[in-house]
């Protein structure tokens, strides 16, 4: 009988700084993430599925702002070793809604990404288990789109956070 796993992690956080009255920074950065993975071998150990996630970074630096997001979905793998109490998690984002914003232009970049998870998910109820994850995005690509001009160029951006979340098993 197979098993499902549905998880859902999260982070938030920013940062401010202000060393003299004509320089100061701020910081966000969120990441999300929501995978549905279904058991594929007799011990539930290996999960594959479908998963969503998100990466928001925006920085102003002397009110120039740098701002990236990306919302990807596409294939999600799951190990679960260890007595279950690790797991190595990989949503690789074939479906991909990229843009970049310096302030002026928008950017649209077509490209695939992915996020690999490694992380330990203590069990707190029946099910229910609490997640402690180190995230590693990585999304480049060698397309952008500005007004419907399509430009080659060689971009990429590389993002690693620790989350919190739930996931559930039945």
């Amino acid at each position: 009988m197979a098993s499902a796993l549905i998880d859902l992690n999260y982070i938030m956080f920013t940062d401010k700084n202000t060393v003299e009255t004509d320089t100061s920074t701020t910081s966000t950065k969120s990441l999300y993430n929501v995978g549905l993975g279904f058991s594929i071998d007799a011990k539930k150990s290996f999960y594959f599925g479908w998963g969503i996630y998100n990466v928001l970074t925006k920085d102003d630096v002397n009110q120039q702002k740098n701002n990236y997001s990306t919302q990807d979905m596409g294939p999600y793998f799951r190990y679960e070793f260890g007595k279950k109490m690790y797991f190595l998690g990989l949503t690789y984002g074939i479906q991909t809604k990229t843009a970049f914003d310096t302030g002026g232009t928008s950017e649209e970049w077509l490209s695939t990404n992915y996020l690999v998870q490694l992380g330990i998910n203590p069990e707190i109820a029946d099910g229910f288990c609490v997640n402690f994850v180190f995230n590693y995005f990585s999304g480049s690509t060698k397309k952008k789109v500005i007004s419907d001009v399509q430009t080659d160029v060689t971009y990429s951006k590389a993002f690693m956070s620790p989350s919190i979340g739930l996931s559930y098993k039945w």
